[in-house]
This record gives C-alpha cells, structure tokens and sequence, in this order.
C-alpha cells in the first residue's frame, strides 16, 4: 500500500512495530547467543547486536511518530472520490520540523483543497498547514489556490460551488502537485 491511499497509516504502523519486535528479538538473541558462547560482553557479537539497534530504533520512532494518526473512514473515501480530481488521502507532511496530518487533498488544475479533521491527540491550525503546503507546492515551482477545511460538510459545499472540470491537457500538472505532496509525505 502506498502513501495517499486509505489504509495507509494503519499498514505502515503494523509494520514498523513488527520490525521494531523483530529488531528488539534480535538485538537481544545476538547479545545473549555472544554472552553464552564468549562468557563475556566483549566480543563480536555485541557489536552485531550494537548494529542491530539502529534499524530497530528507526523503526520504532516511525511507529511512534504514525500512533496518534488513524485511518479514514470508507465512508469519507466514497464521498471524496470524484471524477474531476484526483483525490490522496492520509498524508503525514512532513515541512520545516512541523508534521502535518492531511485526512484527504482533492487537486485539480485550478486549486488544491485539503480536509484536516480535528483530533484530540493533535491540534493543526489550517493557516499554517495552508501556507506551508502553498510554499511548498511554490518552491517546485507550483502556483495554485491551496484551500484547508475542518469539516466534510464544507469541503464538499465549496466542491459544489468550484463545480471543477479538469483539462485533460493538464494532467502533467496534477501530476506534478501529487508528486511534490508524496515526495514531502512520510
């Protein structure tokens, strides 16, 4: 599963914590195994198990840095998949040391629209998140309207009122506003 798609935060924590246990069941197999076979903490072993701590490590902060998101519902998924834009969802954004969690990003050629649920685990403020995607999307050379809602409800009366029809011509251009929002995703 890749990032963008529904599912996405609940995969990627399932499998960061089964390395992080596998890592950990490791580090301590490798040291235990050198300790009985050497009698003592210096040896190669402890090395190898020194080494296997950090893929360890890297995966555990990924699990903790995805534990206070969830997934969308399928419910959310069915009301924001229309035809005239390409809709991602579950992006964690990472951009200048702020972490960033995008429920769903509808792009089409003329705007990019952004839904932020509100949480009690974690607090956005839709302005910085609407500037930083904005200058971000600008720094890829990328000018277009960024727009950020709390709620399904608004997202979709402005969809209504936008009333979108893509440009065939201009899919190059969707493509590159998803490509910039993944390369900076997690």
């Amino acid at each position: 599963m890749t990032q963008g798609t529904q599912g996405y935060i609940n995969q990627s924590k399932r499998i960061s914590l089964k390395w992080a246990l596998i890592g950990v069941l490791s580090f301590m197999t490798v040291y235990l195994v050198g300790i009985l076979i050497m009698g003592s903490q210096k040896s190669y072993f402890t090395i190898v198990a020194v080494l296997l701590i950090l893929p360890t490590a890297q995966r555990a902060s990924q699990y903790f840095a995805y534990s206070p998101y969830k997934s969308v519902s399928t419910d959310l998924v069915d009301a924001l998949s229309l035809k005239a834009y390409k809709t991602l969802f579950e992006l964690l954004i990472i951009r200048a040391k702020a972490t960033y969690f995008l429920d769903a990003v509808l792009i089409s050629d003329t705007h990019v629209l952004i839904l932020c649920c509100p949480n009690k685990k974690y607090k956005q403020d839709h302005n910085i998140i609407r500037q930083s995607i904005q200058h971000m999307l600008k720094d890829k050379g990328i000018q277009t309207t960024v727009l950020s809602y709390e709620n399904t409800s608004s997202l979709m009366n402005d969809v209504k009122m936008f009333e979108v029809v893509s440009d065939p011509s201009n899919i190059k251009y969707i493509e590159s506003i998803e490509r910039a929002l993944l390369q900076n995703g997690m």
